[in-house]
């Protein structure tokens, strides 16, 4: 079986465009950026996370400033575990980046046991328990 393409992230890109070349790869998985205040405001005190605008380019919702020779590209590919991409996405932009996914009208984000396995791995896993297809966009738009 091919590898799928891998997708390339820099600051260029919309968090939109990040979604779905995402969601394309992985249909089973949904992404989700929030600033280090709301994570910390929903890991403390509990409550539904305020996520990041769709609209928006990485490079204006970081932060985290760029390294002084220019940040490093994010390449995700099926091999990607959850907790690499989402550790990249926080030590590279100072954004939380969680995956998760959905069953009917429930989200989830993913467990620890969850954040070892590869993205390929765990889209699979979804798809066949029965999980939910293209989850809507980080801003549920």
């Amino acid at each position: 079986m091919a590898e799928a393409p891998r997708i390339e992230i820099d600051g260029r890109k919309r968090l939109r465009t990040i979604h779905k070349e995402f969601q394309e790869q992985y249909p089973y998985l949904g992404l989700r950026f929030v600033t280090p205040e709301q994570w910390e405001k929903a890991r403390t005190t509990g409550g539904r996370i305020t996520v990041l605008d769709d609209d928006q380019k990485l490079a204006e919702v970081r932060t985290k400033p760029p390294s002084k020779g220019g940040d490093k590209e994010i390449s995700i590919h099926g091999r990607t575990k959850v907790k690499s991409l989402e550790d990249n996405f926080l030590e590279i932009y100072g954004l939380h980046l969680k995956v998760g996914y959905a069953k009917g009208d429930q989200g989830y984000y993913t467990n620890d046991d969850e954040a070892e396995m590869g993205l390929s791995q765990l889209n699979k896993k979804l798809e066949e328990q029965g999980y939910m297809k293209n989850m809507p966009t980080t801003s549920g738009k």
